[in-house]
């Protein structure tokens, strides 16, 4: 299974808990990034720029994909890819973390490091209108992911069950 999503939708956290629920691996794309690269994404960013966090992002996602059923958090840009996002579709289920904006801009610090490509509220809106449309396109499933960590994994649970 694939969560997909803006930064902050809760991609990691409710994760980690459907997999429990589930019985299954939890895998996080970021963080199998950053151990790969030994580096954080940050770094990564300034070091090979936007387009290396990706190629490492689409290595991680093979990778995954080609492992054991577990519970995939997606980094919110590994949708950008075509291949990414066919890869998803063949070999799991998308469920889509829905979170209105302003619920998004309350979420994430704006000097989060972790979070290279939000410095401001604008550039989250700016996210949030490229990616929303994607989001929905790829997935099998939307849960509507504003409540708590939670009410969330109950809902993911609930439709996958």
């Amino acid at each position: 299974m694939y969560l997909v999503g803006m930064p902050g939708a809760g991609k990691s956290s409710v994760g980690a808990e459907v997999a429990a629920a589930l019985g299954l691996a939890f895998r996080d794309l970021d963080a199998e990034v950053v151990v790969e690269a030994g580096h954080t994404v940050d770094e990564i960013f300034r070091r090979e720029g936007e387009a290396g966090f990706r190629e490492r992002e689409a290595h991680a996602l093979r990778e995954v994909a080609e492992g054991p059923d577990s519970v995939v958090a997606c980094g919110a840009g590994s949708v950008l890819d075509s291949e990414n996002r066919a890869l998803m579709q063949t070999t799991g289920t998308v469920v889509f973390l829905d979170v209105p904006l302003d619920e998004l801009a309350v979420r994430i610090p704006m000097d989060d490091e972790t979070r290279p490509l939000l410095e401001d509220e604008g550039a989250l809106e700016m996210l949030f209108e490229e990616r929303i449309p994607i989001y929905q396109d790829i997935a099998d499933v939307v849960v509507e992911a504003s409540g708590t960590v939670p009410s969330v994994v109950a809902s993911v649970v609930e439709v996958l069950g």
